[in-house]
């Protein structure tokens, strides 16, 4: 047996632990996964739990200054966090809850781990994005979207484009990015509520007009040995302790 193979059976069985069967999503949910490249698995941690993330967003955001994002990736008008893994265990849910590896695992269809776990805040009147892939069409990723904040229609919530998962071109190469596509929908849901898409599907930030910050999670899994090249997978001493044998298959950091 190789390592890889050993690896994806020692996988099978962490998943397994987390509660992730070939039933924790329906036919139905796993179909839209497929044909649209995502779906919308509703509000998936209480409202709690979205708070207390809210705020340690903002307390990392201050305590990290001029160096927030820069472990991951700076953008502006927005604030950017990296490795949230290393900052505060309220955001392991985010990469172990049992329906957010169940898509990741249909998505990538074998061995992953988790890329980065990321967040990212539209500051008041920013946040507009192109429409991009999050990943090369040559190999297969996804991403689970945590609904830090209510999305709605009056805080420009994330758009994407449902069946451009299947199209093998990136948006730039075929539609102008920045602007409305005419098959776009915007993805709402209350505080906590989870998004799973194939990072192939066609996606962005839209402008937020409110006063306020719209914050969003992001997990983003690959294919083993595909891992973002601009992320920081270390665990720090704290993590490596709190994370068990499970969780640690299941992320595959260092």
């Amino acid at each position: 047996m190789n390592s890889t193979t050993a690896r994806s059976l020692a996988l099978t069985d962490a998943l397994r632990e987390f509660g992730v069967t070939d039933d924790t999503l329906s036919p139905a949910e796993k179909a839209q996964l497929d044909q649209q490249g995502y779906v919308n698995l509703g509000q998936a941690i209480t409202a709690a739990q979205a708070l207390q993330m809210s705020a340690s967003i903002d307390r990392i955001t201050l305590e990290e200054a001029e160096n927030a994002g820069k472990d991951f990736h700076t953008e502006k008008g927005a604030a950017r966090l990296g490795t949230l893994i290393n900052k505060d265990s309220c955001f392991d849910i985010c990469f172990l809850h049992p329906k957010a590896l169940a898509g990741i695992a249909h998505v990538i269809g074998g061995d992953f781990g988790l890329s980065s776990i990321t967040s990212r805040s539209a500051l008041p009147g920013e946040g507009l994005q192109p429409l991009h892939n999050d990943c090369p069409l040559s190999f297969s990723s996804a991403n689970a979207l945590w609904m830090v904040d209510a999305f709605t229609e009056e805080n420009g919530p994330t758009r994407l484009v449902p069946g451009s998962n299947l199209s093998g071109k990136a948006p730039e190469d075929v539609v102008d990015p920045v602007a409305d596509h005419p098959d776009q929908i915007r993805l709402l849901g209350p505080a906590g509520s989870l998004v799973v898409i194939n990072a192939h599907t066609w996606h962005g930030g839209t402008r937020n007009p409110s006063t306020m910050p719209r914050r969003l999670i992001s997990a983003f899994f690959s294919a083993k040995d595909n891992y973002q090249s601009i992320a920081h997978r270390e665990l720090n001493e704290l993590s490596a302790e709190r994370l068990s044998p499970a969780a640690r298959t299941v992320i595959d950091f260092v």
